[in-house]
């Protein structure tokens, strides 16, 4: 009976696991339905294929990544961008973003979410660095209004950041409120 139960327990676990690594791009960024755009007010966007797979990715600068490369284990998207210097790479975990990492030239950037609730991470740390300044958030995340979807339209991230100059050795505390809109767009 042991031995059954163990059996039963162990094609639980891998059945769980399987449906998690098939998870879509766009079921891993927290998007439900049929999405084919998000467009975020900051000018960054990203677009899916019908069967939810990133396709194209747009920084805020307006240029679009020339290369997308999904792992075999659809766990990682890299997006590289025509200047050859600007990378994004999305980390997911047990189904859901945990991470996205953003390189420029002089400049890097981290965002990590976790506390997942209702399948949306509900903190963020956000940490940047370069010439000379490092910046580091830590924000509580309050999501408003919903499409018929589902999907978040409006997010408020609130917290502190510490800002550190190396040059002017200097480090300081700042009160940190920031919001964002997103269009979605669907098939």
């Amino acid at each position: 009976m042991i031995r059954i139960l163990s059996i039963l327990l162990c094609l639980t676990l891998l059945s769980s696991n399987i449906k998690a690594q098939q998870l879509t791009d766009r079921q891993a960024l927290c998007l439900k339905g049929q999405v084919k755009r998000v467009t975020y007010s900051d000018g960054n966007s990203i677009a899916f294929n019908q069967q939810g797979k990133v396709i194209s990715v747009k920084n805020k600068k307006g240029k679009y990544a020339k290369k997308i490369v999904h792992n075999k284990q659809g766990l990682i998207s890299v997006a590289l961008f025509d200047d050859q210097y600007y990378r994004w790479e999305f980390k997911y975990q047990n189904g859901k973003l945990t991470s996205i990492d953003m390189n420029y030239l002089y400049w890097d950037e981290s965002y990590t979410y976790c506390d997942f609730a209702q399948g949306l991470p509900w903190l963020i740390k956000y940490e940047s660095s370069g010439e000379g300044i490092t910046s580091t958030v830590k924000a509580k995340v309050q999501y408003g209004d919903q499409d018929s979807h589902g999907n978040w339209c409006w997010r408020r991230m609130v917290g502190d950041m510490v800002e550190t100059n190396e040059s002017e050795e200097t480090r300081r505390t700042l009160d940190y409120d920031e919001s964002i809109t997103r269009q979605i767009f669907y098939w």
